[in-house]
């Protein structure tokens, strides 16, 4: 009975820190569908505290969005996943959350790894819609 009972404790732990992790801020983050337009960088040190790579698919978040924080690696967008889908071309991408971009609300800047997967880098500039998903 007792090993029992310590089973449960312990999935109940664990399922609660998958939440808190899977949600740093604290705050419930939209599931709506937002519009705006994307831009694409090398990815490096990012606002999230870690260092990106080329070839990683991230991306970086208006500050509308992201939010101001003291600290920016707090921001509940950090490790959060969206699907970016570009209106012209139809394709879709998931990316990680890395980073805070300046630029008006509903722009991204994506790596160039996840733009290319979206268009050809000769656009420079695509409408997209995205969309935060389970990474």
């Amino acid at each position: 009975m007792a090993i029992k009972v310590f089973l449960l404790v312990t999935a109940c732990v664990t399922l609660q820190m998958v939440a808190a992790a899977k949600n740093k801020g604290g705050s419930s983050l939209p599931t709506k569908t937002f519009r705006g337009d994307a831009t694409f960088t090398t990815p490096g040190l990012g606002a999230c505290g870690k260092v990106n790579r080329e070839g990683q698919l991230v991306v970086a978040l208006n500050r509308q969005q992201y939010g101001n924080f003291a600290d920016s690696r707090e921001g509940p967008w950090c490790g959060q996943c969206l699907r970016v889908t570009s209106d012209k071309f139809g394709t879709s991408v998931v990316v990680e959350v890395v980073d805070r971009a300046e630029g008006r609300e509903g722009h991204i800047v994506l790596s160039e790894a996840a733009f290319k997967k979206l268009a050809s880098t000769d656009e420079g500039r695509i409408n997209v819609s995205y969309k935060l998903v389970d990474c």
